[in-house]
């Protein structure tokens, strides 16, 4: 048993913030498992098409040059790819990669922040039922953003 009001109040609010991580904990957890939910991890059927796509052979396209890097393309119009040269210590490849794919990195993850959002405001607009009304309730009371610094804060230690 406590001693002190002091220890209760402090018990009780480390106790409401772990439910509350638990909670946000569960909800990026379901939006997770819906995103790999789209995605195919199983075996081909017997009876599927074959990939009768052509392997690209062309010369990739240089775009550009920095410090321990250098970014090409290969492909075109909706194929296209980039295909990205590193060298050096970690450091210096993760910095070069950084540089190189800079714009395409922060589009990526602007495209992955829309569709977190949009699931989120369905879930709470009640058209998507998969998540428990719980975690719905906390991301309409603190916002993803909120959420997400939640799972900041109570993560930090470790």
């Amino acid at each position: 048993m406590l001693r002190n009001s002091r220890n209760s109040r402090c018990c009780w609010a480390l106790t409401e913030r772990m439910d509350r991580f638990l909670v946000v904990f569960c909800v990026l957890g379901s939006l997770v498992a819906a995103v790999f939910g789209a995605y195919c991890h199983g075996t081909p059927s017997p009876d599927a098409k074959p990939n009768l796509n052509p392997i690209w052979t062309g010369t990739p396209r240089f775009v550009k040059q920095v410090k321990n890097g250098k970014l090409y393309m290969i492909g075109s119009g909706d194929d296209e790819i980039p295909v990205v040269h590193v060298w050096g210590s970690a450091y210096e490849m993760g910095y070069a990669h950084g540089e190189l794919m800079n714009g395409t990195a922060a589009a990526f993850m602007n495209g992955v922040w829309s569709y977190i959002e949009t699931q989120v405001e369905q879930a709470i607009n009640g058209s998507v039922t998969w998540l428990p009304q719980a975690v719905v309730d906390l991301i309409s009371e603190l916002g993803l953003d909120g959420a997400l610094d939640l799972i900041i804060e109570v993560t930090r230690p470790w």
